[in-house]
């Protein structure tokens, strides 16, 4: 699989912004594993990303 890390952020449930650029630095590898749950129990998804 080719290709780079892509992120969106909801905005409110209006409408997503692409931040991929922002947060993620270009690497040669790109993400190797995601995780998704809520680390801080505050009721929300919190998102885990692993690079090579």
């Amino acid at each position: 699989m080719q290709g780079n890390d892509e992120y969106y952020q909801n905005e409110g449930g209006k409408r997503f912004t692409k931040k991929s650029r922002q947060l993620f630095p270009k690497t040669s590898w790109g993400a190797m594993g995601i995780k998704v749950f809520d680390f801080d129990n505050d009721g929300r998804l919190d998102i885990y990303i692993t690079d090579m």
